[in-house]
């Protein structure tokens, strides 16, 4: 496995500290090549074996899981919902392992066409916050939408840019103020998933 490939996945499982994240994150958005792989590695890890889309290839899928194969899918990010969520590890892990079900229950649609959510039930708190993990095909946009609470956003596979043209990368989270308005568009032919945990309503704007 190349260096660059190794520093790829150690992005996408969280190994990196936060200086060398950075390092990375500065590299992603000048080198398009760095880009094409982080967009591999994500379908790799997500994607399903019996698939006919191209996708890396057979050597590098080999080695890739060769290198992973004692640590689980989404270790970081499974940690990271779970402080987000307020579960445990085992239950962020479990959801994330559902992705490869899309879109059969317990997924469902969401807000446009090619969007689908998994809702993540916590007790009382799932009265009045949504938590859940969302899945969009690759070309699917999500209209302009206000909040009329906090939502926050972690991104853990493909791109998603921003109204504002801020592009949003796996591993970044995006958390937006009561009454704040946006759209995000995805920006490759890799579908996007993210977690989502957001209060009060949402309203599409004309």
């Amino acid at each position: 496995m190349t260096d660059q490939e190794l520093k790829v996945f150690s992005y996408l499982l969280e190994e990196m500290t936060a200086s060398q994240r950075a390092d990375f994150e500065a590299d992603l958005r000048r080198d398009p090549n760095l880009q094409r792989a982080l967009e591999e590695a994500s379908e790799l890890l997500l994607g399903d074996e019996t698939t006919s889309s191209p996708g890396p290839s057979t050597v590098t899928r080999r080695a890739v899981l060769e290198s992973t194969k004692s640590q689980d899918t989404f270790t970081g990010f499974a940690r990271r919902l779970a402080s987000m969520f307020e579960i445990s590890p085992e239950e962020a892990q479990s959801a994330l392992d559902q992705i490869r079900n899309v879109p059969a229950l317990p997924w469902r649609p969401f807000m446009t066409d090619g969007a689908f959510l998994l809702p993540i039930t916590v007790g009382a708190h799932s009265s009045s916050q949504l938590r859940a993990l969302v899945y969009l095909r690759a070309g699917t946009r999500i209209p302009m939408h206000r909040h009329d609470g906090e939502e926050r956003m972690l991104l853990v596979a493909g791109y998603a840019e921003d109204d504002s043209g801020r592009l949003v990368c796996p591993g970044d989270e995006v958390v937006s103020a009561p009454g704040s308005q946006h759209s995000f568009t995805l920006q490759t032919d890799l579908a996007c998933v993210f977690a989502l945990r957001v209060s009060g309503n949402v309203e599409f704007v004309a």
